[in-house]
Order: structure tokens, then C-alpha cells, then sequence
């Protein structure tokens, strides 16, 4: 049994059919691409990345084959997992297009970095995230689909986003961000339009329509369409919408910390502050109360053998040296060498996998950068007050970057960047546990 879901695109046509009793996709490439070599590559394509990837927010792929009718057609088919479900283009409509709760918001923002986290550690990245290409399946999970623009990137991408590679521009109006428009997408693109796809949720609109320019540089005005909205969620939002990829979170593991800090802040911000708790007591319980409270913190006061040492805070000095001696390391890790050996001396975590996988991909590819006139600024320190062995310190780093591919400069880079590394203390040692770029100015 066969019966015909969508033939409204203009890439494929959609059918239900069954596998015993399982209903499933079968993607056909409309007929009149079929000798259009780029078409059938990105429809061959789509096979080999939903077979590569296995999540519940990936459809999962059952395979590409050709069929040849009596007369000598060819046709390209894909099989893949029927979602049951709606995409949430469909589901708003369904809603009234009445914009979604904050909470909703930060439970679907982390089911979708959850999935762009396996597809980028993949190295692929989307390029078409919106709200039509996400569905949502009746338990709750949401799933991306349409892997068909998905291209698989390199770690010179994520090194320096892009520089001297052109790919194929895959454009959706309203959730593109310029980069992928001129032909050089990154993964950061799809932060982009994971930013444009939640500005369409929490408002009822989608970007480009009625109240405001998609192609404007800011949106400007989205914020004051949206209710009961934490202007953290709207900070973060913009983030991902950064004109620049570079000022964009670097990867997919800091925008799930943020995003993770972003839901402890409002935890916080919903309980009744303790000074107000002891102030009632207080005056609750008179003078006894005020005794109480007084010994209380004369005894919280006294450090314990755990607590650390004055001289083991981290210092405006102490996060110059270690974030120096990092570039000291970077420049060797990423330089004609690849000497990766020291990289564990001062990264820990999803730092130190993705830099030592960086400096290994560009070796194998026979790629190499020199930097010169490194000027590092500390300009904040701050340490956790839960946990005084994690910190963040925001510096602003001036350099100038020279590229290089089988031995030739292929181009030259300067600029100054704000950047947040946030560090872990392992053993008694400040360690680099990740780090983002908040400002790049070229």
C-alpha cells in the first residue's frame, strides 16, 4: 500500500508506505532532477547521514535505492522512519499560533541542542533548521528532519569558521543566516536558525513577516512580542543570532552550559531569599533570635581545612599566566608541528577533546596556522560562590593569524576578540574547561 503525504516541495515527493505492518517514508527525487548531479547528492546524502546518526530526535534511516520502471525510468528513493507526529509550523497553526511558555522554550531549546550536539560531534551540520522541519512526536520528543542540506564539515570550520572553504548555499527565508547565504555555512549557521526558529515560537510569527525585516542586522523589535519571557532566555536568543558565526557560542557544548545556567538562574531567582527567611525569624524570635543568628555565622565564618587558601583564589595575575601559557600551547598544537602533547597540561573536558581533534584533522589535511602579536587582557575574574573550583574569566585577546595549506599562505587574519573561558581547578590546578567567543572584531 502506497498513498501520496506531500508533493509540495520542490526537491521530493512523499509517500506513506508499510513494511508489514510499520508505516514508513519513501522519499522519491522528483523526476525531472534526476540528471542533475548536485540533486542526487544531496539526496544520496540524506541516506548516508540519518544511517550514520542514531538518536529519537533523528529519524532513522532505512536505507537508499533506484528503482527502474518497464519504460526505463530511474528513480531515486529513500526510506526512512515515519515520525508520528506534526511539525511545528503545523502544531503553532493547530495552537491558534499562540506563542509558547518560557518553559516550554528552555525544554525544547535543550531537546534540539541535544540533537545538533550529536550531529556537529558528527561533523555535520543541518543548514536548514526552522519550525517546518522539526516535528513533534506524540510522547514529547521533538525531531529534526530533513537531512537532505546537511553537509559534513572539518575542524578547520571550527577552528576559524569557514575561512577559504565555499559550499553550496541552502537558503530558507527568514532563518539563513548572510554567512550561509554567501555560500560559507559553518556549524554556527545552525545556531542561527535555531535562534530565528525559537523567535517564531515564543512570538506566534515566523521571521520575515509583518512586524519586522528578516534581513535586518538586529531584530530589533522581536522582544516586545513575546510575554513572560526572562530577558536571559531573550539575551541567549539573540546570541544565537549573532550577525557573526564568531559570536555565536563555539560550539554546541557551550550552548547547552549556557543554557543549563540560564534554568539554574531562574530556579533561583523563584526562591524566597535566605536574608528574608532569617530577618523574619528574627523578629520572630526577639533577642534569642538575634543571638542565634550571631553564632551561627561567627561559626560559618571559621574556615575549614577544606576551604581554600587566600592565596589559592584565582587572581586577575594567576588567569593571565594560564590563559597565556594556553595560547603558548594553542599556537604550538595548531602550528607546522601539530605538537598536541602539552594540550592536557592545560585543558580538560570537551576543551581538550575538541582542540586535540582540531590540531589532528588539520595535520591530517595538511594545514597549519602561525600567530603573531598575541596581546591578552584580563578584564574579569569571577569564582563560583557555590563551588570556588570553578570560575570564568573574560579576556580580550588581539592577534594577527596567518593560514597555510600544503605549505602555501593561503590568507592572513587580524582581530580582537572578547572572549570566556571557564576553568575548572583539577587537583588544585586551574584547568581550561571550555571557552566562547562573545565579541570578534576583524
Amino acid at each position: 500500500m502506497i498513498s501520496l503525504l506531500s508533493d509540495s516541495t520542490g526537491f521530493a515527493k512523499i509517500y506513506e508506505v508499510y513494511e508489514q505492518n510499520t508505516p514508513k517514508i519513501l522519499k522519491v527525487l522528483k523526476e525531472h532532477l534526476n540528471n542533475q548531479p548536485k540533486a542526487v547528492e544531496l539526496f544520496r546524502q540524506e541516506a548516508a547521514v540519518l544511517e550514520q546518526l542514531n538518536h529519537p530526535g533523528i529519524p532513522k534511516g532505512n536505507g537508499y535505492f533506484q528503482y527502474q520502471t518497464i519504460n526505463g525510468k530511474l528513480f531515486h528513493c529513500l526510506v526512512m522512519e515515519k515520525i508520528d507526529g506534526v511539525n511545528l509550523d503545523q502544531w503553532l497553526t493547530q495552537q491558534g499560533n499562540h506563542p509558547i511558555s518560557q518553559k516550554q522554550a528552555i525544554a525544547w531549546l535543550k531537546q534540539l541542542g541535544e540533537i545538533l550536539h550529536l550531529v556537529h560531534s558528527q561533523q555535520w551540520f543541518h543548514r536548514d533548521i526552522k519550525s517546518s522541519n522539526v516535528m513533534l512526536r506524540s510522547n514529547g520528543q521533538l525531531v529534526l528532519i530533513d537531512f537532505g542540506t546537511a553537509r559534513e564539515a572539518t575542524y578547520s570550520y571550527l577552528a576559524k569558521m569557514g575561512v577559504g572553504y565555499q559550499v553550496t548555499a541552502v537558503v530558507s527565508f527568514g532563518y539563513t543566516p548572510l554567512e550561509q547565504k554567501n555560500g560559507h555555512a559553518v556549524p554556527q549557521s545552525d545556531f542561527f536558525a535555531l535562534g530565528r526558529t525559537f523567535v517564531h515560537l515564543l512570538t506566534g510569527t515566523p521571521p520575515g513577516n509583518n512586524f519586522w525585516n528578516a534581513h535586518d542586522k538586529v531584530l530589533s523589535n522581536w522582544r516586545t512580542y513575546t510575554s513572560g519571557i526572562s530577558p536571559l532566555l531573550l539575551d541567549f536568543i539573540d546570541n544565537l543570532m549573532a550577525q557573526e558565526p564568531g559570536k555565536r557560542p563555539l560550539n554546541t557544548q557551550v550552548l547547552l552550559q549556557r543554557l543549563e545556567e540560564i534554568e539554574q538562574k531562574l530556579q533561583q531567582n523563584k526562591k524566597i531569599p535566605l536574608a528574608l527567611v532569617i530577618s523574619a525569624a528574627m523578629l520572630a524570635l526577639g533577642g534569642f533570635g538575634y543571638w542565634v543568628y550571631q553564632h551561627s555565622h561567627l561559626d560559618s565564618a571559621i574556615p575549614s581545612d577544606n576551604s581554600p587558601t587566600r592565596e589559592e583564589l584565582l587572581t586577575k595575575n594567576t588567569a593571565q599566566d594560564l590563559i597565556e601559557s594556553w595560547l603558548s600551547i594553542q599556537t604550538a598544537a595548531l602550528g607546522p608541528n601539530h605538537e598536541t602533547m602539552n594540550l592536557e597540561k592545560i585543558l580538560v573536558g570537551s576543551a581538550l577533546s575538541q582542540w586535540r581533534q582540531i590540531a589532528e584533522q588539520d595535520k591530517v589535511n595538511n594545514r597549519y596556522q602561525k600567530f603573531f602579536n598575541q596581546d591578552l587582557t584580563v578584564e574579569s575574574v569571577q569564582t563560583n560562590n557555590i563551588d570556588q573550583n570553578q570560575a570564568q574569566v573574560e579576556a580580550t585577546l588581539k592577534e594577527a593569524t596567518e593560514f597555510y595549506e600544503n605549505s602555501q599562505k593561503k590568507k592572513s587574519d587580524n582581530q580582537t576578540a572578547r572572549v570566556k573561558y571557564n576553568l575548572v581547578r583539577v587537583d588544585g590546578v586551574w584547568r581550561i574547561q571550555n571557552m566562547s567567543v562573545l565579541q570578534n572584531n576583524r
